[in-house]
């Protein structure tokens, strides 16, 4: 009984070794797919893999913690949402040379006008786009819709075309875009009704 007894106590004892070295791998895992990088020397080490140049407002810098995301592969959609982030925008010239601000600056700054060419745009670009808002009273939609939309982005009504100018990042431009072309359909859904 005695022996039984010594035997159970080694391998519980064994056990809870081998659980603790378990714990302790996927600790050790954890920490190795979390990093805090300095924001200047993330750019940096992308720069050169990314085939882009940067040129940095002095107000570029700061930690970032990514997780499970290695910054030798990052994607240059990855660094455009961890500029996001941390309240910065890239904006991309046409030679290729990319100017990194504060979000509240960016709307002054040169970037697409959006349009249905087929062209990738990424979530995060900044875009200027014109969207017919049909039979609505593209005035009366600012109001409502301008809260939708981070603080540094821009949306006005142009009466004269009955259409919104809206410069966002294409995601939120896309979501914008979304909503008045629902808002179109109950408008006629509800105006049909009316007739009748």
């Amino acid at each position: 009984m005695r022996t039984v007894l010594i035997v159970c106590s080694v391998m519980l004892v064994l056990s809870g070794i081998d659980r603790g070295d378990a714990a302790g791998s996927t600790e050790t895992a954890s920490a190795e797919s979390s990093r805090d990088i300095d924001l200047v020397n993330l750019i940096e080490q992308a720069a050169p893999r990314l085939n882009k140049r940067f040129i940095l407002d002095p107000r570029v810098q700061g930690r970032v913690t990514v997780i499970n995301l290695d910054p030798d592969r990052m994607s240059y959609a990855d660094l455009q949402a961890i500029l996001s982030v941390h309240g910065f925008v890239a904006t991309e010239e046409r030679n290729g040379t990319v100017r990194i601000v504060p979000d509240a600056n960016a709307r002054r700054l040169p970037m697409p006008v959006f349009d249905e060419d087929g062209k990738r745009i990424g979530e995060e670009e900044l875009v200027t786009e014109r969207i017919d808002v049909g039979s609505l009273n593209a005035g009366s939609l600012v109001p409502i819709l301008r809260p939708m939309l981070p603080q540094n982005a821009h949306m006005v009504a142009h009466p004269e075309t009955n259409s919104l100018i809206v410069v966002a990042s294409h995601a939120n431009v896309r979501r914008i875009e979304a909503i008045v072309r629902e808002l179109q359909v109950r408008s006629k859904t509800v105006s049909d009704g009316k007739a009748r």
